[in-house]
């Protein structure tokens, strides 16, 4: 991901709803308008769980990535990890939106190489993939 300009809002470039009538998110990896990136999920309650992690610099390439096993998330910010936690994440059946949230909070910048895996990753093939 490569921002233009910060957000004047929270923008989240990838999300997955399990809820559409309520906003649930499976997960979602948003930038707030500091430059904090933001690993958000909600529990199958609609409880959400919300975790920020080191800023992005507009103009400058960052890879961020959520893995999840079915009981752990983890958060990582260009190959490193930087949080997480043991949740039940809810799930469901409804599309992801790539560049903007549900149809709002649009991101200024280009993402590349937007992969949607079906199975948790480890540490290493996150760094992997971070890696130049």
């Amino acid at each position: 991901m490569n921002l233009a300009q910060l957000p004047a809002s929270t923008a989240c470039f990838w999300t997955k709803s399990f809820n559409n009538s309520s906003g649930y998110d499976t997960f979602a990896l948003c930038i707030d308008p500091t430059g904090a990136s933001v690993y958000d999920c909600e529990l199958p309650s609609g409880s959400s769980v919300v975790e920020t992690g080191p800023s992005v610099t507009p103009g400058t390439w960052h890879h961020l990535a959520l893995s999840w096993d079915g009981s752990n998330k983890h958060n990582y910010f260009d190959g490193v990890s930087v949080g997480g936690g043991s949740h039940a994440i809810g799930s469901g059946n409804q599309g992801m939106a790539l560049g903007a949230s549900r149809g709002a909070y649009y991101v200024d910048g280009v993402l590349d190489d937007a992969i949607y895996y079906t199975r948790a990753l480890s540490a290493a093939e996150i760094a992997q993939l971070a890696a130049p």
